[in-house]
Formats: C-alpha cells, sequence, structure tokens
C-alpha cells in the first residue's frame, strides 16, 4: 500500500511515459525532495558528513542521497567534491555506488573503499533524473572484489537492453551492497530499512486511518 499510494501521489502516467522516453530511472529520487521519506530514527543521517578518500584525504561532503523508492534502499551517494581537489573553479557533484564507500567505525566520515578510484576522475553529476547508460558508465569506474561472486547479469558487459529490463538485477551488485556500507554503524539494525516513511506522514496516516 506504501509503495502504491508513493507512486501515485509522486508520478504521475505522463512522467512515466517521459522517463521511459528519456531512458531514466523513474524509481530513483533524490532523498531531499521527498518530504514523505526519512532516513529511519536511529540511524545515522550521513548529509553533510566528510567523504575522504581510502587514504584518509579530505575531498568533500555528502550532500543527498539517491534513494531506491522500489526497495526503499540507497543505490547513490550525492557528493560534493571540493574545488581546491579539483584545482578547479567550482565544486563539482559526482555519483558514488553505496557498496563503494564505507562508514567509519566511530568518526562521522564517508570512506571510498578503494584507492584505484580518483574523485577527480569521477563524471560529473547533474541534479535530474538518471539515465542508464549513465550508471553504467558510472558503475564501471569502480572495482569490484575478485571471487566476490558479482551476479554476472549486472557486470561490466550487460548490455543497456538487459540493464534496462530488469532494474533487481542490475543492482544485485556488491557496488549497492549497503551492508557494506553501513559495516558496524547499524549493527543490529541489518533487517529494517534505513529509509522509511516521514514521522510527519506516519502521523498523517494515522490521522486519516490509512
Amino acid at each position: 500500500m506504501q509503495q502504491d499510494r508513493f507512486d501515485d501521489d509522486t508520478r504521475t502516467d505522463a512522467t512515466r511515459r517521459a522517463n521511459m522516453e528519456r531512458d531514466v530511472t523513474p524509481r530513483l529520487v533524490h532523498l531531499d525532495d521527498m518530504s514523505d521519506l526519512q532516513v529511519a530514527d536511529g540511524d545515522p543521517d550521513i548529509r553533510g558528513w566528510d567523504v575522504r578518500t581510502a587514504d584518509g584525504e579530505k575531498i568533500g561532503k555528502v550532500k543527498d542521497l539517491i534513494v531506491d523508492t522500489g526497495l526503499m534502499k540507497v543505490r547513490y551517494i550525492e557528493a560534493s567534491i571540493d574545488k581546491e581537489v579539483l584545482n578547479a573553479s567550482d565544486d563539482r557533484h559526482v555519483l558514488i555506488p553505496i557498496g563503494s564507500a564505507r562508514l567509519d567505525d566511530d568518526e562521522d566520515d564517508v570512506y571510498l573503499s578503494s584507492s584505484i578510484v580518483d574523485p577527480r576522475t569521477l563524471p560529473p553529476y547533474e541534479r535530474s533524473a538518471l539515465s542508464r547508460e549513465y550508471e553504467v558508465s558510472l558503475r564501471d569506474r569502480f572495482p569490484r572484489t575478485a571471487g566476490s561472486g558479482t551476479n554476472p547479469a549486472s557486470t561490466s558487459s550487460q548490455t543497456l537492453a538487459d540493464s534496462r529490463s530488469n532494474d533487481d538485477d542490475f543492482y544485485r551488485d556488491e557496488l549497492y551492497d549497503d551492508q557494506r556500507f553501513f559495516g558496524q554503524r547499524r549493527r543490529g539494525r541489518e533487517s529494517s530499512n534505513y529509509i522509511g516513511p516521514s514521522n510527519d506522514d506516519v502521523m498523517r496516516r494515522r490521522n486519516e486511518g490509512v
């Protein structure tokens, strides 16, 4: 019922058709844009936290989270990379697959998991709907763990046609494994959703008897 209400309230049929024509992934949304969603009470809200390389160098901050509304999972971290790091005139927004980073066990910091990834080479992200082509291109820049058992259907050799046909297969990849990301910071809460209805939305539905 929650997903049906969410779809009805946030995306019209016309928007869905337009998304299909533009090859976007309509179930991915910015958490900041969704007044009826929030990070679950008791879980760390990483927005505003420092982003660091695997070696500990501070390179920017977490600006937002890209949420898959089909499964209520975070798929990407939207990070703002400091202009000093880029040697540029402005900061650059980039996306980081959730499973390619990790939380520090004690401090409020987000670390890239691999020293191979250079944030300066990640494609700029314009705050708009995501195309599957962009997602595939981005994902190919992040290494996988050898022998990790990554689903062959979600490797870089996967065709765009295949990836469009089944979102669940596309995200069945270690780069989208949020348990790798949270580590000790959600110990004991692994089976519960990190993203859920906002407290205001829960109260509204109670008042309406939904």
